[in-house]
């Protein structure tokens, strides 16, 4: 693969589809290589350089950084997603020694794993600056009256709601994607309208990053009370929302946009399994009713219209093989035990009650979750353990190590939904 001005990744490897992400890390999010050597197989040698540009590489002590709040000083302590937490770990721009990097391996280092927090900001950021939060909205290239309801039309995220919020004049006024004027009772004159929308992800702790325009957004209308708005038919409909044909996770936030009758808000009515539940004024978070097992109904109505979304709370699982052990058992709490007393191999086959790619993951002895895709020279092979590794390319896979270790594994099916991790157990002699 390559990382320039565009990423692009040869299709033809068992690999292909996590080195595609790595270089979008270049291309799209100006992330650097993680790596400690520049050629394979051989170490990078010692950097001598000023403190890199890289938002991930420094030469500045933990101490250091949060003292000067500088680099991932916010992230600094915290688990990573790519296992291990968030700190200081020598090696990257490839060189081995002289610079640090915030995790020990990430997916701008060591590909199966996920990003880490600091690389995982800034690919939020780039993301969200190719995107407008707000899609659509009332004109705003003249006055309106008091007597009509301003609307806007955002992205929605599949995780989490946006915070849409109102002022006039200054003051705080609503939320959500309408704003009744009418019911505001404004003194007559003019009144600046303002609305702001803002991505609250996780993902983000800069603040420089949460008040740009790549994850805040707003909308100014000038409001004259003399105003009158003509009188216009608009039928009550649905103009968008989460696709329908194909299930939604149980924990998805599932959205539906309407038309926009100048006088009122249309009011949207959600029912799941047939039993009608609250939801936001223009979605629902599936996630909060902790659906049992199987699959369920949601439906949205407006005026005489509605959509109908199947929401898959059926779990994927995983089948494990491993070669033949030396000794085996069941230990309490039902979780199997193999002795091996040499290499070994491990299949992860992951299954779900609907069509579609399931990702299977696996993480050794609490280490970060690496995604399962056979074996780097051929993806129908299993994954080879042994003491020391097998080195391909001037990398080592499947580095184990003597001793017992516990091997967890999980996986995600096409609705979004991760499976309850299971585990066994290996001692390799």
């Amino acid at each position: 693969g390559a990382g320039g001005t565009y990423a692009t990744a040869s299709g033809g490897n068992a690999m292909s589809a996590l080195i595609a992400p790595h270089e979008l890390g270049h291309s799209l999010g100006g992330l650097n290589d993680e790596y400690d050597y520049y050629q394979r197989g051989v170490p990078g040698g010692t950097y001598t350089g000023p403190e890199p540009d890289s938002i991930h590489h420094t030469l500045l002590t933990e101490h250091e950084m949060k003292a000067q709040k500088k680099k991932w000083w916010r992230w600094l302590g915290e688990r990573s997603e790519a296992g291990g937490v968030i700190g200081r770990y020598e090696g990257g721009l490839y060189f081995s020694k002289g610079v640090w990097r915030p995790s020990r391996h990430s997916m701008m280092k060591t590909l199966g794993y996920y990003y880490d927090q600091v690389a995982r900001e800034r690919m939020t950021e780039r993301i969200s600056a190719k995107v407008n939060l707000v899609q659509a909205h009332t004109p705003t290239d003249a006055p309106v009256g008091d007597d009509r309801v301003l609307w806007v039309e955002t992205m929605h995220p599949a995780s989490h709601r946006l915070s849409i919020a109102w002022t006039v004049d200054g003051k705080t006024a609503g939320k959500g994607s309408n704003l009744d004027l009418a019911g505001l009772h404004l003194k007559k004159g003019t009144h600046t309208v303002k609305v702001t929308v803002t991505d609250p992800t996780d993902f983000v702790r800069d603040p420089a990053i949460r008040t740009s325009p790549a994850l805040t957004q707003g909308r100014t209308w000038s409001v004259n009370t003399s105003l009158k708005t003509p009188s216009a038919t608009m039928p009550v409909d649905f103009s968008s929302s989460t696709p329908t044909g194909k299930p939604v996770g149980a924990e998805s936030v599932v959205y539906v946009e309407t038309t926009h009758p100048a006088r009122f808000a249309p009011k949207v009515h959600w029912e799941l399994d047939g039993r009608r539940v609250r939801g936001g004024d223009r979605d629902i978070d599936l996630g909060r009713f902790r659906l049992s097992a199987g699959t369920h109904t949601l439906v949205a109505r407006v005026g005489s219209n509605s959509r109908v979304w199947t929401v898959d709370a059926e779990r994927p699982t995983v089948a494990y093989a491993l070669s033949k052990a030396a000794e085996s058992r069941v230990r309490a709490g039902h979780t199997s035990e193999f002795v091996f007393d040499g290499p070994f191999t491990m299949r992860l086959t992951g299954t779900d009650d609907r069509p579609g790619v399931v990702i299977s993951e696996f993480r050794v002895d609490g280490d970060g979750w690496f995604n399962y895709f056979g074996w780097p020279t051929d993806s129908s092979a299993p994954w080879l353990f042994t003491a020391d590794g097998t080195v391909i390319d001037g990398l080592t896979y499947g580095k184990l190590g003597k001793g017992r270790h516990t091997i967890e594994y999980r996986a995600t099916d096409p609705s979004g939904n991760i499976g309850k991790p299971q585990r066994f157990i290996v001692t390799l002699r």
